[in-house]
């Protein structure tokens, strides 16, 4: 029993190692670019949308949404359909009354006619089908991204009585360099968020349940807010007028906050860092250590509190 089970081992271990060869070998053939060992080929397609619109909210479940600037002052959305015909987009509008002019509701869905047979191809690497939204600077007062788990992208700056809200459940969020937006707000439940460079006329609100937050270089001229259950959130170089931290277990990294007012408040999370200024430090735990510095006399005010995290701050 034990020599037919070694026996299969080794069969096993050789089948492997040709599997591995093979690999490198078609690899080194493609200059290891898999997708273009693949027999599927795509084309562009452009949704072009009719008139100036105010307010554009985008539906998709699994795709990524990547936003960019239009450079012709038009707003189009582009995809890339199987010249087969078996994976298509179906862009369908979901709301669009006519007495609202301007504001458009999009449903971007993928429809996968494949046979199961076609998903076991030794090479089956298709493209990566990012929805591309082009919007002007101009004319947009709200702009709404919603996804389930695809990735979202934006790099675009919009005029300032913009506002600009994402929602996911459990795509990523990579958002940087928006700005003159009046308002800049992230739902995201189990995605992570990552912010860099974006400047809100109003407030920036980044509401999470277990996703990691990271947020750099980010101004909010009124409230800056973060609420999460247990994601960590890292924040550097960020400025606001006032600003409301709140988790259950999540940890809080602050690396230089520049506000008049921050209250950070956790039950099991670490709140750890430096404010980068002087101010008055309030401070509350249970069961956790505290070191802060020492109040000085200004018109900052900074209040911690935690049941058994440690509060630590230079």
């Amino acid at each position: 029993m034990k020599k037919v089970a070694g026996v299969c081992i080794i069969i096993g271990c050789v089948f492997t190692i040709a599997g591995i060869i093979c690999l490198i070998i078609g690899g080194a053939n493609t200059n290891f670019d898999f997708s273009s060992a693949s027999d599927m080929n795509f084309e562009k397609k452009t949704f072009e949308f009719e008139g100036e619109l105010s307010t554009l909210d985008l539906l998709t479940i699994s795709d990524s949404i990547i936003v960019k600037h239009s450079p012709d002052k038009k707003t189009r959305l582009e995809y890339f359909n199987s010249t087969d015909g078996k994976i298509t987009y179906d862009i369908k509008r979901t709301y669009d009354d006519p007495d609202e002019k301007g504001k458009i509701q999009l449903k971007a869905e993928q429809k996968d006619n494949r046979q199961w047979f076609e998903y076991i191809k030794f090479f089956n690497f298709s493209k990566d089908n990012a929805l591309t939204v082009y919007l002007p600077q101009e004319n947009f007062e709200r702009v709404q991204l919603q996804t389930v788990s695809g990735e979202i992208s934006s790099e675009i700056k919009l005029s300032s009585k913009s506002s600009f809200h994402i929602n996911t459940t459990s795509g990523d969020i990579k958002a940087g360099n928006i700005s003159t937006v009046s308002a800049f707000e992230v739902n995201a439940v189990s995605g992570c968020v990552t912010m860099k460079n974006v400047s809100s006329g109003t407030d920036i609100k980044i509401n999470t349940v277990s996703g990691n937050i990271t947020a750099s270089d980010c101004d909010a001229k009124k409230n800056f807010s973060i609420s999460t259950t247990s994601g960590e959130s890292s924040l550097s170089k960020a400025k606001s007028d006032s600003a409301d931290l709140s988790s259950i277990s999540g940890d809080f990294s602050i690396d230089v906050f520049d506000t008049k007012r921050l209250d950070v408040s956790t039950i099991s999370g670490e709140i750890e860092g430096r404010m980068g200024s002087d101010g008055v430090y309030n401070t509350d735990t249970v069961s956790g250590d505290i070191n802060v510095p020492a109040s000085a006399g200004s018109e900052r005010n900074y209040s911690f509190e935690t049941v058994s995290g440690n509060i630590d701050l230079k």
